[in-house]
């Protein structure tokens, strides 16, 4: 969350990092790496852990996460793709941490699993139930 207050503080201010492309098309540097960063800020904040499916995901709330992209960098149209790929990439990595660290080693203490963890605040509680319920189920062991 300090890359979030540091690019917050750089919107209220109006500046942009511009992102640098190599010759594949592909950003490097040090704005770069901070953009990556962001980028799973807003896949973990916008994109509710519910939804089973990067490909359900509403069309909108993806292209919400491109122009928040596009406030705070300088970056290629061309990079979009790249971005909304990172931002699943990095969502589909946040509920696999979520199932791996904060569920299934507490699954025989139910109580335990009442509440989102604090590290992320982002999950709502209703979203955080069904999740466990998801996680801890039959069928989901099943492919564990």
């Amino acid at each position: 969350m300090v890359t979030m207050n540091r690019i917050t503080r750089r919107l209220i201010r109006g500046r942009k990092l511009t992102i640098q492309i190599n010759d594949k098309g592909e950003p490097y540097g040090k704005a770069a790496k901070e953009m990556q960063s962001y980028i799973g800020v807003l896949a973990r904040t916008k994109i509710p852990i519910v939804t089973s499916d990067w490909r359900e995901v509403d069309p909108d709330e993806k292209q919400k996460i491109w122009e928040s992209i596009q406030d705070a960098y300088v970056i290629p149209k061309e990079c979009k793709k790249l971005v909304i790929t990172s931002a699943a990439n990095k969502w589909r990595e946040f509920k696999s941490k979520l199932t791996n660290k904060y569920i299934i080693p507490y699954m025989d203490t139910p109580e335990l699993l009442e509440n989102p963890p604090d590290d992320y605040r982002c999950v709502k509680k209703a979203d955080w139930d069904i999740f466990v319920a998801d996680r801890i189920s039959e069928k989901f062991q099943w492919f564990v």
